[in-house]
């Protein structure tokens, strides 16, 4: 390394004189360093980079970044190494490992409720006309009490799943989509 500015160093924890000398590789696992070799590879090739890295700071603590290098050469076109940009981008890493945390919980709840639940899309026929519903996810329990096959309802509409209730479904379509339309809350049996 022959530049490190403070931004840089303070996002690992250093000042930017004590980076100085040390290879990228002295900042990362083995694993980290491993993608960087291959990445470098491309831009020996004069190959522009783009990707995330995952850096070790002072105290141990895991840095993600967005790293955008460019490969420099020399007159006679030896490859001289790489100018790279580089963004924390930790916080987003946390939000996006927190939702999807989240959402597993949200997935186990659903799927384990005592009550068969469905989650649908509601189709419109016009600007603010329901005209079907198609299935996302249902719960076993929502199978159970239709006696229809696990994976056979998501990609599905209900009115071609019950063809036979068609005026029923209908009314039941209008009373859902209007619940998506306006946010509101409906309770039927």
């Amino acid at each position: 390394t022959t530049y490190v500015n403070k931004r840089m160093a303070r996002m690992l924890g250093y000042k930017p004189r004590e980076m100085l000398g040390k290879t990228l590789f002295d900042f990362m696992d083995e694993h980290g360093a491993a993608r960087v070799k291959e990445h470098e590879e491309r831009l020996r090739a004069g190959l522009k980079e783009q990707e995330e890295q995952e850096f070790i700071g002072r105290e141990g603590q895991r840095v993600f970044t967005a790293v955008e290098a460019v490969p420099l050469f020399d007159e006679q076109g030896k490859y001289l190494g790489a100018l790279a940009g580089v963004v924390d981008v930790s916080r987003r890493k946390d939000a996006e490992r927190r939702l999807k945390e989240s959402e597993q919980k949200y997935r186990r709840l659903f799927a384990n409720m005592p009550s068969g639940m469905a989650y649908f899309q509601v189709i419109y026929r016009s600007r603010m006309v329901p005209a079907d519903l198609l299935y996302i996810y249902v719960n076993q329990e929502f199978r159970k009490m239709f006696g229809l096959p696990r994976g056979s309802l998501p990609g599905k509409t209900v009115i071609a799943t019950f063809p036979n209730l068609k005026a029923v479904v209908s009314n039941l379509v209008c009373t859902l989509g209007e619940v998506g339309r306006t946010g509101g809350k409906k309770r039927f049996e």
